[in-house]
């Protein structure tokens, strides 16, 4: 499963932000493992951090509630919250992200994990990367096999 979130970064801590991050707590990190996350990435762009993992255990709620109540991951909690602001939603609940990248493949691949949720704006050729995968997942549902 990839899971991916979207928060705003508060300008005056970004280098504060990017420095924890190149130290991450060796703790954190093993839980993070022990948690069964893989490929955990952290991008910041125009002040606002886009996260993305991908979860290969077979228990997530009960992994997430176990760095939840891991005391090193709560301590880093206490340090990287209060630079963090959540995105302000649209009165329908909706957001708008826009964002310049130089491929489109992780946004996809984030874009996807909403479902339904998500609306493509632009670019086209991204709506119809989504398009020819969704069309692709239905398929391989319909027909019960993997190509």
């Amino acid at each position: 499963m990839r899971v991916s979130s979207l928060i705003k970064l508060k300008p005056e801590y970004e280098e504060r932000y990017i420095i924890l991050h190149r130290h991450t707590f060796p703790g954190v990190l093993d839980r993070i493992r022990k948690s069964h996350i893989r490929n955990y990435s952290i991008f910041l762009m125009d002040g606002m951090l886009f996260s993305y993992y991908e979860y290969v255990g077979d228990d997530y709620n009960g992994d997430m509630a176990k760095i939840g109540q891991d005391q090193v991951t709560q301590e880093w909690w206490k340090l990287t919250d209060p630079m963090q602001d959540p995105i302000e939603s649209r009165k329908d609940g909706s957001i708008v992200f826009e964002a310049e990248v130089a491929g489109t493949k992780e946004i996809k691949y984030w874009v996807l994990t909403w479902g339904a949720k998500a609306v493509v704006l632009a670019p086209k050729s991204l709506r119809d990367e989504i398009r020819a995968e969704a069309t692709a997942m239905l398929q391989m549902t319909e027909n019960g096999v993997r190509e």
